[in-house]
This record gives structure tokens, C-alpha cells and sequence, in this order.
């Protein structure tokens, strides 16, 4: 995927709060002999302020500096592990991982970089997460994946009961699950869980928080889990999604070892078995790093004339090849509900083969056009079956795998 409409699907806040916390670099924690310190956290809370689009505060910070330092003694946990199975992780692996992660926010990693730079985020520690993705990813597959089998007899319940989901009311789901362990970490799951709430419904981008907080195996897909039929969830859960709108996220839901959040993408009537899929364009211009106004103007009134009279994906084509400077950037066949919420609300206001007006945005003076909006019949082959039932069984093999590794671990976590 190409760079697409960076500005308006990542929210990045002004740095404010995070120069003066990076000067302390005291240990945190020691992992099995390797020391994690303030600085790695605090790389870590700043990007994950900065992809999520939460405020820079010095109470976001201390909220969320637990679940950081968390999420990095799980991750130096696991490059421990793959190392003692001499699994390593190429830097083309690296850079793979980042396009793909990038591609989600419909940034190219460029763009991505350019980004972070400028709000004084360095991409090392982006890249060090994705090298234990990665390397986790790897020792599932080639190490516990043994341990894997999808009989015939699963994949025929689990198509049955995806003929039976078409007849039932559906909701289309994505989670942040915060747990709490032990009874004294109660409260601040709670509170960490109600400060995520509240950035999401301020305009936060969920998929970037899922990635960035959530402990359920889900995070790496940005918290989605699916379409899910209505009346099968806990009473609690069902109670609280009832009075949930589409694109709204739910509060905390209690569950025996943490809180959820759940955040609802889409619904679907019972009998409606298909999916909203769309391809969508960007037409960028240039524009200086601190553009004036004149040059604002200038290039929305160029782009608005030279874009007016494109009724087509062809013509939009030609456009850019007579002009140089403009890029052409593409998503193509993407369901609509998959795509971030910023971007949806822009998608809503758009017509199939008719140009959007010019928006101001980081790739500069933008026009969006939009060639496919179709709704598209489900139909799940004896594939898509096994590799979803296949896909659930490597997660939980890989939970149980990792706790395991937790209990022989060596974890000493310092207190302040």
C-alpha cells in the first residue's frame, strides 16, 4: 500500500511532556539477567501516545507507564526465548513488519518515520517491537506449531456454524482487554481502562491503542476479533453492546481477570451475509514544510480545477502521469469497516467516481476518489475454516506457552 492519507488517520499531538521524563534512566525491571530501564519504557509510552493520538500528559504517562513496562518485559521475554532456539530476525523481516504495521494506519513507513521524527519520537523503539512480533510469530509456528491439528470434523462444525451466523443479527468487534492479576491492580486496571475509553471516544485511533495496550492476543490485529453473533457474549457484556451504536466504544466491562473495551465497527441485520468493500485513492500536491496561506490557497484551487471534471480511475490516472509532482496512491478492495474510523467518516461523504474537494493534509494538498463501493456476498470455504480454526489454536498454544515461560522467568520489577 502506498502513502495514503497519513494526517488524517494517525493523530499525532504536540509533544509536550515527554523531553523532561526521558533525562531519568533509572532500572525498572531486570529480566533473566537484562535490565529494562526508564528510557526503554518511556521510548515506548511516547510512541504509543503518538500512534494512538492521546494527549502528551504527565497523568497518560503514569497511567500507562505500568502496562509499557509490561508489554516490555513480555517482549524481552520472548527475544530471550527465540534466541535460545537460535531464531533470528532478518532486518528484511524487520522492514516487512513495519510496512505492514504502517499500512494499517495507511502511512508508508516513510511517511511514518517522518512523522515520529517530527514529534521527537525515535522509530527504534517501533522497531523493537516488531522484532519480537516477529520472532514470537516465528517460534509459534516453527517450534509449538507441531502441536497443532485441525481435524475434518472441526472444520465442519465451524462451517455449520458460520451457515447458522448468516440467520443471526451480527456485530462486527474489536477489543482492548486490560487485566489485573492480582486483587491490589484491580483499581488501576479500572482507571488505566477508563483513560483508553476516554481517548477513544475523543478521537483516539482504537487499532493503535489495541496494538499499543491491549494484552489480548487480538492486539496484533488491532484489537479486531471479528463478527460476532448477537446473544452469544456474556449477559453483561450482551447488556452493555445493546445500547452501543456502530463506530461507538463501549465502557469497561469486568470480567474475572481484567476489564474490556469493546469498540463496534459495524452491524449487520440477521440474513445479511455480506461485507461493504471499497477501493479509494489519494492525489497528492506537494506542499512546503510550513506552507503560507497563498500557498494554500494556491494549491487547493490548482487541485480543485485540475480534479472538478475526473469521473473516472483512468482519468485520474492520466492526471497524475501529465503531472509530475502529484502521487497517485491506492487501496484497493479493502473492507470498509476494517479501515480506521477518521477515515470511514471522510469515505461516508464521498460519491464512486466523483473527487473529493482538496484536503490539507501531511502528503500535502490531497484529493480523494473513490472507484469501487460494493457490498460483497459472504461466502467461507473449508480454507478460510481451518486456517481460522488453526490460527485460534497457535494463539492459545502460544498463551500457554508464554506463561509458562513467565513462571520459570527471572523477573525482578523495581519499586519506585
Amino acid at each position: 500500500m502506498k502513502k495514503f492519507l497519513s494526517l488524517l488517520i494517525i493523530s499525532l499531538a504536540t509533544l509536550s511532556y515527554g523531553v523532561s521524563q526521558a533525562k531519568s534512566n533509572k532500572v525498572l525491571a531486570i529480566v533473566n539477567g537484562e535490565v529494562i530501564s526508564q528510557v526503554d519504557v518511556n521510548d515506548r509510552v511516547t510512541l504509543a501516545l503518538k500512534l494512538s493520538g492521546m494527549k502528551d500528559t504527565k497523568q497518560n504517562r503514569k497511567t500507562m507507564n505500568e502496562q509499557m513496562l509490561r508489554s516490555v518485559i513480555n517482549e524481552t521475554l520472548q527475544l530471550q526465548t527465540a534466541k535460545k532456539y537460535k531464531i533470528t530476525v532478518s532486518d528484511a523481516q524487520i522492514k516487512l513488519a513495519l510496512k505492514n504495521y504502517a499500512a494499517q494506519y495507511g502511512a508508508s513507513v516513510e511517511t511514518l518515520k517522518a512523522q515520529l521524527k517530527k514529534q521527537g519520537v525515535s522509530i527504534n523503539a517501533l522497531q523493537q517491537q516488531m522484532k519480537a512480533n516477529v520472532a514470537w510469530s516465528i517460534l509459534v509456528r516453527e517450534v509449538f506449531g507441531g502441536q497443532l491439528h485441525v481435524s475434518d470434523k472441526e472444520i465442519a462444525s465451524y462451517l455449520a456454524h458460520a451457515k447458522a451466523q448468516e440467520n443471526s443479527a451480527q456485530r462486527h468487534l474489536a477489543e482492548i482487554f486490560i487485566p489485573f492479576g492480582r486483587a491490589q491492580n484491580e483499581a488501576k486496571a479500572l482507571a488505566q481502562a477508563r483513560s483508553i475509553a476516554q481517548q477513544a471516544a475523543n478521537g483516539a485511533n482504537f487499532s493503535a491503542l489495541a496494538k499499543q495496550f491491549s494484552s489480548s492476543p487480538s492486539a496484533i490485529h488491532g484489537g479486531d476479533i471479528g463478527w460476532i453473533r448477537v446473544g452469544s457474549m456474556p449477559a453483561e457484556t450482551e447488556k452493555m453492546l445493546s445500547t452501543i451504536p456502530t463506530k461507538k466504544i463501549s465502557h469497561p466491562i469486568r470480567s474475572t481477570k481484567g476489564y474490556h473495551l469493546y469498540y463496534v465497527k459495524a452491524k449487520k441485520a440477521a440474513g445479511a451475509s455480506y461485507i461493504r468493500r471499497i477501493s479509494l485513492h489519494q492525489l497528492a500536491a506537494p506542499l512546503p514544510q510550513q506552507p503560507a496561506d497563498e500557498d494554500l490557497h494556491f494549491s487547493f484551487s490548482r487541485m480543485e480545477q485540475l480534479t472538478n471534471d475526473v469521473t473516472s480511475l483512468k482519468a485520474l490516472k492520466t492526471l497524475a502521469t501529465e503531472n509530475k509532482d502529484l502521487k497517485l496512491g491506492s487501496m484497493i478492495d479493502v473492507g470498509y469497516s476494517d479501515l480506521p474510523l477518521p477515515l470511514q467518516q471522510i469515505i461516508a461523504k464521498l460519491k464512486v467516481n466523483r473527487p473529493s474537494k482538496p484536503i490539507h493534509s501531511e502528503d500535502g494538498m490531497t484529493v480523494l476518489f473513490l472507484s469501487k463501493d460494493q457490498k460483497v456476498h459472504v461466502k467461507i470455504t473449508k480454507d478460510d475454516a481451518y486456517n481460522a480454526l488453526a490460527n485460534k489454536k497457535l494463539e492459545n498454544i502460544a498463551k500457554r506457552a508464554f506463561g509458562d515461560i513467565y513462571k520459570k522467568a527471572y523477573i525482578d520489577i523495581k519499586t519506585s
